[in-house]
């Protein structure tokens, strides 16, 4: 397919810009298409993302879909399109794991820290961030068990009120 898509390159320079992506390195942006054969053929638009499927795999065929034929076809939801703000998270979150590993072997084998040090380090912040989103959680559930406790006191309140005003009534007989 290089060379039917070096034709398609070329012949949409300067409208299209036309890449290639190998994804058994790039295995997070593959994750994020949702890649399960190859090639897998995507145009990239306007924050969404349209699988070309599949149609034939001309060079006439591609630069016509690029040209707007992308237009008959469904964007693939958010969550797949990596140009999507959903896309761009999700795809962090699948870079995170390739990043510690980079990050463990720079601070490990080239700078000499023990391993037990930069395990320590990469874990310090996962950490906090969730001791940070559990009190928050508290002081949110808190903060509502508060407020119900007080509009529960300020009924049982009312109701031991009305009881006594009831209480004092003369009553006919």
């Amino acid at each position: 397919m290089e060379p039917t898509w070096r034709a398609v390159a070329s012949k949409l320079a300067g409208d299209v810009s036309v890449g290639a992506i190998d994804s058994t390195k790039e295995r997070a942006l593959a994750a994020r298409f949702g890649v399960r054969a190859f090639p897998s053929l995507y145009l990239l638009r306007d924050g969404a993302a349209y699988a070309y499927g599949n149609r034939p795999r001309t060079e006439a065929e591609l630069v016509a879909f690029a040209q707007g034929g992308w237009l008959d076809a469904d964007p693939l939801p958010s969550h797949r399109a990596p140009n999507s703000g959903v896309g761009r998270a999700l795809g962090s979150i699948a870079a995170a794991p390739g990043g510690l590993a980079a990050t463990y072997r720079r601070l490990h084998h080239g700078r000499g820290w023990p391993a037990l040090a930069v395990v320590g380090l990469l874990l310090a912040g996962p950490v906090a961030l969730g001791l940070a989103a559990v009190a928050a959680a508290d002081a949110v559930v808190t903060r509502s068990a508060r407020a119900g406790a007080v509009a529960a006191r300020a009924a049982a309140a009312a109701a031991a009120a009305a009881a006594a005003a009831a209480d004092d009534r003369p009553h006919a007989e």
